[in-house]
């Protein structure tokens, strides 16, 4: 455990821009590592039944995790939606369905969400988000300490 905090504090030592330690079993954990790393960004990966505790961007900004990763509830929710279209694509003998608009998505309001999301990544100047933020997506940064 002495050469996690040993390894985090090499890291945040560097001109790396955050530190992540994966696998945090405890809060404690995260106290600890926040402390040897100063004030360099910590990031916590957020893992769908993974062995780290479910925290929210609120006790993680308490934590003083400046990062939060959601990518696995993003990848799982992707992958059933996935399964279940292509379910129903097999049974309708590869016929699209109807489009209809409020409940299905097409190829305008896809890109008009990917254009949204590539906008607020490169809008001019930090950017924290909160829990409030509409589209949170794999990752997302607890709100200003």
């Amino acid at each position: 455990e002495e050469d996690i905090l040993r390894r985090a504090q090499a890291l945040a030592e560097t001109d790396a821009d955050v530190v992540l330690v994966d696998g945090v079993r405890d809060v404690e954990w995260i106290r600890r590592i926040r402390k040897v790393i100063d004030d360099k960004p910590l990031l916590f990966n957020q893992i769908a039944g993974g062995r780290s505790p479910r925290l929210s961007l609120s006790e993680l900004t308490d934590l003083e995790c400046e990062v939060a990763i959601y990518s696995t509830p993003c990848l799982f929710a992707a992958h059933a939606a996935i399964d279940t279209a292509l379910s129903e694509l097999k049974q309708a003998d590869g016929r699209l369905p109807e489009f209809s608009p409020g409940t299905s998505v097409g190829v305008r309001a896809s890109t008009a969400l990917l254009e949204k999301n590539i906008s607020r990544h490169h809008a001019p100047g930090p950017r924290r988000a909160s829990a409030r933020d509409e589209g949170v997506s794999a990752g997302a940064t607890p709100p200003a300490r």
